[in-house]
């Protein structure tokens, strides 16, 4: 990656982590690696269509990626730990680790999970 690529990729991921719920999506993410759509919107007691947007963003930028499992999206943050995105993102989770709304997410984020089954139920077999 030339320089000017990666200046301009770190002003994206700059801006993209200046929003406060995209910070706490990611402390969430950094802390359980993986979570679905509805997940984080219960912890964060946002709506759907703000944190679909919210993670919308944070992929465009390359900062997570998603899995499609049926009808869930599963978020974590993106392997690609060489870019600017990765780089800041390391940056972000250790400066929240100090964070008591964090913290509180994380917490709030431990329950919700345990209670809300996002997970595609298991086909039954037919008794014939």
């Amino acid at each position: 990656m030339r320089v000017n690529e990666y200046m301009g990729q770190l002003a994206r991921v700059h801006k993209a982590l200046g929003d406060e719920t995209r910070l706490r999506i990611v402390n969430l993410l950094g802390h359980y690696g993986q979570l679905c759509v509805c997940d984080i919107e219960q912890t964060l007691r946002i709506s759907q269509s703000k944190a679909s947007r919210h993670l919308g963003h944070l992929k465009h930028v390359g900062i997570v990626e998603d899995e499609r499992d049926a009808t869930w999206i599963y978020y974590r943050l993106s392997s690609e730990q060489q870019s600017a995105a990765g780089a800041l993102t390391v940056a972000v989770q250790s400066a929240l680790r100090s964070d008591s709304r964090a913290r509180s997410d994380i917490q709030r984020a431990r329950r919700v999970c345990r209670d809300v089954s996002c997970k595609p139920a298991t086909k039954k077999r037919n008794k014939s």
